[in-house]
């Protein structure tokens, strides 16, 4: 059966705090929504597995990749492979150092079920630390503005623009860009993750 969401995590020990880490995959674990797949990638080689390193017991859907050498281009490379890879109808972008609201997939859920019907690209808000605690409401999608943790965006929405396409520092700007051009989103505007 396919999942409602993938959440495409991606990671890097030796960039990462394990308890960073550890709190973003809790903050996974923890959603009151349940209808999803998690696809754990890691730049490079890992020392220790994820289901090692975390207890990832209560997952029905996990997919683990674990590349042999490293990108080192910012998890863009390993976004593109878990888009191409993922099951889910709607996709979420995650550092595992970000943190999702345990309400955060139930939110969105129900407004693609009632608001946001037929919806291709959903934009929720988001707390941003790395800059000075900014709210971010992704409204209008302008680059440099919007942060990959806070877009739902369909599948069909990745194919059409052929997926992660872009490698550069702040592809996410500019890509969720190129969605919004071609899929009119629809805001929550409540803050549902933080990004560290």
């Amino acid at each position: 059966m396919t999942p409602k969401f993938s959440i495409i995590v991606v990671d890097c020990d030796t960039h990462t705090p394990r308890e960073l880490a550890r709190r973003g995959v809790n903050s996974i674990l923890s959603q009151t929504f349940r209808d999803f797949e998690v696809i754990l990638l890691h730049d490079g080689l890992k020392q220790q597995s994820y289901e090692e390193e975390f207890d990832l017991s209560s997952l029905e859907r996990l997919k683990t990749v674990y590349s042999k050498e490293r990108f080192r281009d910012w998890g863009h490379s390993l976004r593109n492979y878990g888009l191409r890879m993922a099951d889910g109808e709607y996709i979420i972008h995650f550092n595992i150092d970000n943190f999702l609201y345990p309400g955060c997939l139930q939110r969105v859920n129900d407004c693609l079920e009632k608001d946001g019907a037929g919806k291709e690209m959903i934009i929720f808000t988001i707390i941003h630390h790395r800059n000075a605690e900014r709210i971010l409401t992704g409204n209008p999608v302008r680059f440099q503005h919007i942060d990959c943790l806070q877009v739902v965006a369909s599948r069909k929405a990745w194919e059409s623009i052929g997926f992660w396409h872009r490698n550069e520092y702040e592809a996410d700007g500019h890509l969720y860009v190129e969605l919004s051009q071609k899929y009119e989103p629809f805001y929550i505007d409540e803050i549902l993750a933080e990004n560290f």
